[in-house]
C-alpha cells in the first residue's frame, strides 16, 4: 500500500485538488520558480572548500555515488561525467553538514522539462507523460523531490526521487560554486533529508516557510561553504519583507506560495541561526523527529516559543521597513 504527503507547495487549492487526483499517493516538494540565488542575510560560514575537499573530508577521494543518474537527451554528452561527479559532491556535503546520508535517491537531470524530463517522471511516478507535462505547467518548477512510502513486511520501504532541469547556456560550468543546477541538487536533497529526519513533520505538520525558508538557507550555506560568492543572495534578504510569518502558518491561498515566503522564510531560518548555532536548521527537523511535535521541537533547537519568534521577527522586519 502507497501513501502519500497530503501537502502541496506552490499551487493554489484548486491546482492543488487537480495534482492530488492526478498524482495520487505521491509526496511533494517542489522550487515553484527557475533557481534564483537567494539566501540568509549572514551566516557563520566555515572556511571555503572545494569540492575536492568536501570528499576528503568524508573520505571519498573520487566522485562516486551510489544514487542512479538519468539524464535527458538533451543533456550535453560532454557534461554529463562534470554532472555525475557534482551529484556525488553534493551528496559527501549533506554527510558532512548533517551527519547522516540520504538512502538512494533516483536522480534525473535535463535541459528542459517537456522534452527532457518527463519521459523519466511519467516512468517513476507512474503517470503518464501528457499529465506530467500537465501538472509542470501549473508551476513551472526547476527541481523537484518526491517520495513513496510502502508498507512491506511491517516496515516502511521508501522510494526517494529528485528531477532538476536548467538550460543549455547553465550546462557549460557545473564546478561553479552558485551554479543554477547545483543549488537545485542542494535544495532537493535537503527536503529528502527532512522527510528522512522527520517524515511526519514533512508531511504537512510544519509551516511551508519552515519546509522551503530552510532549503534556501540550505543553498546559501553550500555557496559560502565553496566560498562562492554571496552578494547577491545577501541583497534578496536585506530588503524587508511584506510577509507576515504567522499568517503563512496556517494560510492555504495562492498568496502562501509565491516566492516571498521562500525568500522571508530563508531569513528567518537565518535570524534564527545567527541566534542559537549554524546547524540548528538541521537539528530542528532531527529534534521534530525525536519529539514528534515540531512546536516543541522549534523552541528546543531555537529557544524561543514558535509565538515569542513570530512577534520578535516581525518586529525585526518592521525595523527595516523603515
Amino acid at each position: 500500500m502507497h501513501y502519500r504527503v497530503p501537502k502541496f507547495f506552490s499551487v493554489a487549492p484548486a491546482i492543488g485538488v487537480f495534482l492530488l487526483t492526478m498524482l495520487s499517493q505521491l509526496a511533494i516538494r517542489q522550487i515553484a520558480e527557475a533557481p534564483d540565488k537567494t539566501g540568509p542575510s549572514s551566516i557563520s560560514a566555515r572556511a571555503a572548500r572545494t569540492p575536492e575537499s568536501i570528499r576528503e573530508a568524508v573520505g571519498v577521494s573520487r566522485p562516486a555515488t551510489t544514487t542512479s543518474v538519468r539524464f535527458g537527451d538533451a543533456v550535453p554528452a560532454g557534461q554529463r561525467m562534470a554532472a555525475l561527479a557534482l551529484v556525488a559532491e553534493v551528496e559527501d556535503y549533506w554527510r558532512e553538514e548533517a551527519g547522516i546520508a540520504v538512502p538512494e535517491v533516483r536522480v534525473a537531470l535535463g535541459v528542459n522539462f517537456e522534452d527532457d524530463l518527463a519521459p523519466v517522471f511519467a516512468e517513476w511516478e507512474h503517470t503518464s507523460v501528457e499529465e506530467g507535462v500537465q501538472a509542470w505547467r501549473l508551476s513551472r518548477w526547476a527541481g523537484y523531490a518526491t517520495y513513496w512510502y510502502q508498507r512491506v513486511e511491517d516496515a516502511d520501504v521508501v522510494s526517494r526521487h529528485l528531477y532538476a532541469h536548467v538550460p543549455a547556456q547553465s550546462w557549460d560550468d557545473l564546478s561553479s560554486p552558485d551554479s543554477p543546477l547545483r543549488t537545485i541538487l542542494v535544495h532537493e536533497y535537503f527536503h529528502q533529508l527532512q522527510d528522512q529526519l522527520d517524515h511526519a513533520a514533512s508531511a504537512g505538520g510544519v509551516p511551508d516557510w519552515i519546509l522551503e525558508g530552510s532549503a534556501r538557507y540550505a543553498e546559501y550555506r553550500h555557496v559560502a561553504y565553496l566560498g562562492g560568492d554571496t552578494s547577491e543572495q545577501e541583497g534578496y534578504l536585506s530588503r524587508p519583507g511584506n510577509t507576515n510569518l504567522a499568517a503563512l502558518q496556517t494560510c492555504d491561498g495562492p498568496e502562501c506560495h509565491e516566492s516571498e515566503l521562500r525568500w522571508v522564510g530563508a531569513a528567518a531560518i537565518a535570524w534564527l541561526n545567527d541566534r542559537t548555532r549554524p546547524s540548528a536548521y538541521i537539528d530542528f527537523w532531527r529534534e521534530s523527529g525525536r519529539m514528534g511535535d515540531w512546536r516543541k521541537a522549534f523552541q528546543r533547537t531555537y529557544g524561543v516559543t514558535i509565538e515569542s519568534f513570530y512577534q520578535q521577527f516581525e518586529e525585526f522586519q518592521a525595523g527595516r521597513r523603515l
